[in-house]
Parts: C-alpha cells; sequence; structure tokens
C-alpha cells in the first residue's frame, strides 16, 4: 500500500525540515480515511491534501536571518514606553536595502503612532526577547494611517480597517500602500489609494485544454515568457449558471440543491465573484505553453469556465516578525454593535506576499489578530492573544484569512482574548491549516464566498463561543477537514456541523457530537451532504492530519527542485 515506507528514511526526511516525527505504523489503528487518503492523496473525495501549507511547504524551516542588523536605538529609538519612536523604528527599515536584514528591538517598550511597513525581502523584525521587547501602538490605523469609511451593500456605513490592514504591514513597496506622505494621518483615504487584492503583470493567456483537480500540467494559448519558480494567476469565472461554485461545493446533490439565487440569513451568492488560485511553476516546457505546476490543481479546469492564466506582480518574499510582544492601546470596549466600526487596532497583515512569517509574539488588546490577504505560504506559528484587562477581552477577530489566501500554516497557538469571529476563512481561500491551538474563547468563524480545501487539526475550544458572519454562499466549499477537535461545554458549533460540510469529514470530534441539523443556513433544502463522520469521542491517528500529511509527502516524494 502507498504509504509504508521505513521509520528511518522518514525520521531523516523530517529531521530536514525541523519537525519532530511520529510513527505512521501499521500496527496503529488506522481510521479508514487515512488509508483512503494514502491511496489517492490529491484526489480523495473527502480529504484535501493541505501537505503544501506554510513556509516553502513545509520543506524547509522558517530562516534564522544574521544581517546586517539595523538596531533601532542606533536610529534614535528610546524604547522608554513615552518617546514616540515612530521615526526611528521607519527610519531603521528604510535602511533595510535590497539584501534584506534584521531590525532589531533591544529589550524595552517602543511607543509607536503609526503603521510600521516591511517592503524588503528577506527582512525580519525581531525582539531581544519575547516578554522583555513590547511595541506599543499609540493609535489605530484610522489616526495612524487615515480614515476609510465605505458604504455596505445594506446601506450601513463600515470601516476597511474591521478586516484590513495592520499596524505592522507586509507588502511590496510598490503597491502604493505604503507610508503616507501627502496627507496627514487621520485624513480620509482617497477612492483607490488603498487596495488589498492580488497584483498581476503583463498578458493573460487563455488555457488551452481542460485539466483534472489533481493534475499538475496545464497548457496556455500562447507564451508568457513564464520561468520555473515564478507565481502566477489561474482564474476561472461563473458562467452565470453556478456550475463552478457548484463544482467547488463538491457537486452533486448537496451542490445541486443549494439556494444559489435566494439563500437565507447571507447565504444566497446570485452573482459569484471569478476564482483566483496562485501557485507557482515548477516546469516549462521548450514551446513555453506547456507548464507543470509546484503542487496539484484543486480544482477541475473547464473551458467554459474561461480560464486564464497571468503572471503576478510585486511580491513580497521571505520576511516576517518574530520575539516580541505587540501591545495596542485600544481605549474602548468592544461590543457587537461596534461591529464593522472599529479603529484598526489590528496586528501584523501579509499582503501580496509568499514565503512570510510571524513566529514567537504575543498579541494584547487587538481589533483583529494577525491577518493573511492575497497571502500564500505563509507560516503563524507560536503566538498568542491576549487582553490587557478584563475591559478589552472582546474584539472582532482572532486570525483572518481571506482575498484569495492560499496553502498558510496557523499553527501553535492559544486564543486567551474573546474574540466574535475566531478563526476566520473566506472567499476562495484555500489549502490553509489552523493546528495545534487553544481557543478559550471564539469559533471556528468562515464568512463565505466559497473557501475550500481547508484542514482544522488538533484544536481545542474550552467554551466555543461567539458567531461566523458573512455573506455569499455556503459556508464551506468541498473537503473541510476537521480533525481531532474537543470541544469543553458540548457545543458543536460550526465544528459538528456535518451537513454545512458538503463534501469535507469529521473525525475524532470529542466532547460534543456531530449533527445533521436542518437549519437553512447550513442545508440546502434537505439535501445530505458527503461529509464523512468517523470515531466520534476519540483521539484519531493520525492526531495531526496536516503534519502526518506533510510526513507521507516528503518521504513518498522528493521535493520539486
Amino acid at each position: 500500500m502507498a504509504g509504508h515506507f521505513s521509520r528511518r528514511v522518514c525520521a531523516a526526511l523530517i529531521g530536514l525540515v525541523g519537525l519532530a516525527p511520529f510513527a505512521l505504523s501499521a500496527d496503529k489503528a488506522t481510521p479508514d480515511l487515512w488509508a483512503e487518503y494514502q491511496e489517492t492523496p490529491d484526489t480523495h473525495p473527502n480529504i484535501p491534501n493541505c501537505s503544501y501549507a506554510g513556509y516553502r511547504y513545509g520543506e524547509t524551516p522558517i530562516p534564522s536571518i544574521e544581517g546586517p542588523v539595523f538596531d533601532v536605538t542606533r536610529y534614535g529609538a528610546k524604547g522608554d514606553g513615552e518617546t514616540d519612536d515612530t521615526a526611528a523604528i521607519r527610519a531603521a527599515l528604510s535602511a533595510v536595502g535590497d539584501e534584506g536584514g534584521v531590525v532589531y528591538f533591544p529589550e524595552g517598550r517602543y511607543a509607536v503612532s503609526g503603521v510600521l511597513f516591511v517592503h524588503t525581502n528577506n527582512t525580519v523584525l525581531r525582539g531581544q526577547s519575547r516578554d522583555g521587547t513590547e511595541i506599543v501602538f499609540t493609535q489605530p490605523l484610522d489616526r495612524g494611517y487615515g480614515t476609510y469609511f465605505y458604504t455596505t451593500t445594506s446601506g450601513k456605513v463600515a470601516t476597511r480597517w474591521t478586516y484590513s490592514g495592520g499596524l505592522v504591514w507586509f507588502g511590496p513597496r510598490s503597491r502604493g500602500n505604503t507610508y503616507r506622505i501627502d496627507a496627514a494621518p487621520d485624513s480620509p483615504i482617497r477612492k483607490g489609494e488603498f487596495t488589498e487584492r492580488w497584483l498581476t503583470a503583463g498578458d493573460e493567456a487563455p488555457l488551452s485544454t481542460s485539466a483534472a483537480r489533481g493534475e499538475r500540467v496545464v497548457r496556455i494559448e500562447r507564451p508568457l515568457g513564464l520561468k520555473a519558480g515564478d507565481f502566477v494567476m489561474l482564474r476561472q469565472t461563473d458562467p452565470g449558471d453556478h456550475s463552478l461554485v457548484k463544482h467547488l461545493a463538491g457537486g452533486g446533490e448537496w451542490a445541486e440543491r443549494y439556494d444559489w439565487l435566494h439563500g437565507r440569513q447571507g447565504a444566497a451568492w446570485p452573482r459569484p465573484s471569478p476564482l483566483q488560485w496562485v501557485v507557482e511553476i515548477a516546469e516549462v516546457a521548450e514551446d513555453g505553453r506547456t507548464l507543470t505546476l509546484r503542487q496539484p490543481l484543486r480544482f477541475d479546469v473547464r473551458t467554459e469556465w474561461r480560464p486564464t492564466l497571468q503572471a503576478l506582480g510585486p511580491l513580497l518574499s521571505d520576511s516576517g516578525i518574530e520575539n516580541m510582544t505587540l501591545r495596542f492601546r485600544r481605549p474602548y470596549e468592544w461590543t457587537p454593535e461596534m461591529h464593522h466600526r472599529e479603529e484598526g487596532w489590528n496586528g501584523p497583515y501579509f499582503n501580496n506576499a509568499v514565503n512570510c512569517w510571524m513566529r514567537s509574539v504575543t498579541l494584547i488588546d487587538v481589533d483583529n489578530g494577525p491577518n493573511l490577504s492575497c497571502a500564500k505560504l505563509v507560516t503563524l506559528a507560536d503566538f498568542s492573544i491576549k487582553a490587557g484587562s478584563p475591559r478589552t477581552m472582546a474584539h472582532h477577530h482572532a486570525t483572518i484569512t481571506r482575498a484569495a489566501s492560499h496553502d498558510n500554516l496557523i499553527t501553535g497557538f492559544r486564543i486567551e482574548s474573546r474574540p466574535w469571529h475566531g478563526l476566520n476563512v473566506e472567499s476562495f481561500s484555500s489549502g490553509n491549516v489552523w493546528s495545534r491551538g487553544t481557543l478559550v474563547h471564539g469559533v471556528c468563524d468562515s464568512h463565505r464566498k466559497m473557501p475550500f480545501e481547508c484542514i482544522r487539526t488538533d484544536i481545542t475550544f474550552e467554551t466555543n463561543e461567539g458567531r461566523h458572519g458573512g455573506g455569499g454562499g455556503p459556508l464551506m466549499g468541498a473537503r473541510f477537514v476537521n480533525w481531532n477537535i474537543r470541544s469543553y461545554t458540548d457545543n458543536n458549533y460550526m465544528i459538528g456541523w456535518a451537513n454545512a460540510m458538503p463534501s469535507g469529514a469529521i473525525v475524532g470530534l470529542q466532547g460534543c457530537e456531530p449533527s445533521w441539523d436542518a437549519q437553512a443556513n447550513r442545508t440546502p433544502n434537505g439535501a445530505i451532504s458527503g461529509c464523512r463522520i468517523e470515531r466520534p469521542g476519540a483521539t484519531p491517528f493520525p492526531p495531526d492530519l496536516h503534519r502526518a500529511q506533510l510526513e507521507f509527502r516528503l518521504a513518498k516524494t522528493p521535493a520539486t527542485p
């Protein structure tokens, strides 16, 4: 059977990427789904292949950048908690050249009144110690960067900072989302001045042939001058019959009976947005038209969906933040009535960023925790979100994964604050993993718009309180998996909603029971989904599905150059 390999080979390969191996041996009681997955890892109908999630596909550890070192105190930062160190830290960031480096914060408390932009590759913001180095943000985005209000479809006035932007902002310099030198920080942002979409560059070429989920080779009608290592956007558009989004919901009776046009509680999606999937090119044939992808397709490519390929524009790569505390002087007590009116006390924001990271960081009193928006292969590891007082316990999001963000890994987290929306995902985001975490408060959150092929594994929900949000289609698309999830309050909100998972799986749900609830926002007109339920009430093997997938892939298939 595929997947039978030697412990010695497995241990050697896993050592290369810094993971502690666990045995995948036949003497363990193996759930049917895990055995099936090993037979068809790229095409299994219920389990997605999320082994590519995280920094450089999980095949190499996050680097420890050594230098050059740009000590912020050498640029005038005081670190006394009172002096505004914004200009000094920005000067250190500006001094980083194209080769990158370490923006170093000795122990101290650095008061910052504006946004810190990271625009250079191979650049890390590093504190001397996680508890001894604090950046204290004294102004939110709508005063430290600029106000940005818009009117929702329901006529309400909202701020973009309710789900976008961060006071540490990772993105390429050419985006235009950078320090505002032509306007006062609290002045309104002009239309078009802020955007977070994936940037593309050059011509767009139609794909000339169809391809099936799990395949790696696609063909375009004309060469685009692409080369191995380039990231491209594969775009498909629903022709108006909902055939594309039905496919992304797993197809079959569940997708056919879903009420796409009317729905209830935000579930209708009359005009779906185009699917945008970002993928790396592994090889280009001599004809320039035959392309091998770095990872398998997560969906079919069909000519009726007008598939096109286009190179991505500028990206930020191999940069991160680590080993420090970020404290936000948010003065107000958040309530649901403030929803979409947050000022923007937001944690690190990764936009048009690939192969970046946040690790060993504590965030205190945020509106929104770390935010992945148009991001790929980003790892958020070993972080916690806390409140500095009972008054600031409640806030909007714990983590955000949106705007077609793919193959990101959020792992080793602890949420001690009380987010209204906990682990967010939305907007065609796929291949993402949340693992080895604890939420003292908070829920699995989907804001709809067809997130698909994602895994939540080895996570504890102590209260499972909060709510999901969003509008536009089902809560989850095809092949969402909840694997080894624990609830301490006999509450299956989202984590046990089997019929909200069109073709996914619930494996090893403990502390509560899965349900086939017929509520209108979960079940399309009584159709039963293809969700598989295994090992209820028991710890499954393997306990961490993502880690097992990564170990299986590395032991079975050598990494592509």
